[in-house]
């Protein structure tokens, strides 16, 4: 899905206040378990913030610098595209993970939105984080 403009500056303008526990940025790291972990924490965190969701900014450093990144969330892991194997482990089962990308000033990032926490917990591999 392409990365709109508004969400990308609000999501930016966000990090430039500081990292919150509804909103995570990374430059490139990539660890299939850790953002499992991410989707628990983010939705879990967002429903005790008020927020409708969470999110995990990739291509954007810890002072809100837009740097870019290689984050490729289409890549195989496990012998499965990650999204497969991401959402197979994400309980409960209609829990909204998305994935978006786009540019800004011609630096790639790549988001993913975690809604929030419903009736439930979010979990990852039966942990709530």
């Amino acid at each position: 899905l392409a990365l709109g403009g508004p969400l990308a500056k609000r999501l930016i303008a966000q990090l430039l206040n500081s990292e919150n526990e509804w909103i995570e940025a990374k430059t490139s790291w990539f660890n299939a378990p850790g953002i499992g972990k991410y989707v628990s924490a983010l939705g879990n965190a967002a429903r005790l913030a008020g927020q409708p969701y969470g999110y995990l900014v990739w291509g954007v450093d810890s002072s809100g610098a837009v740097c870019g990144t290689s984050v490729d969330v289409t890549q195989t892991y496990a012998n499965e595209p990650f999204e497969f194997w991401l959402r197979r482990r994400i309980q409960p089962d209609e829990q909204e993970v998305r994935f978006f990308e786009g540019e800004i000033d011609g630096k790639r990032l790549v988001v993913m939105s975690v809604a929030a926490a419903g009736r439930v917990p979010v979990r990852f591999d039966k942990s709530a984080s």
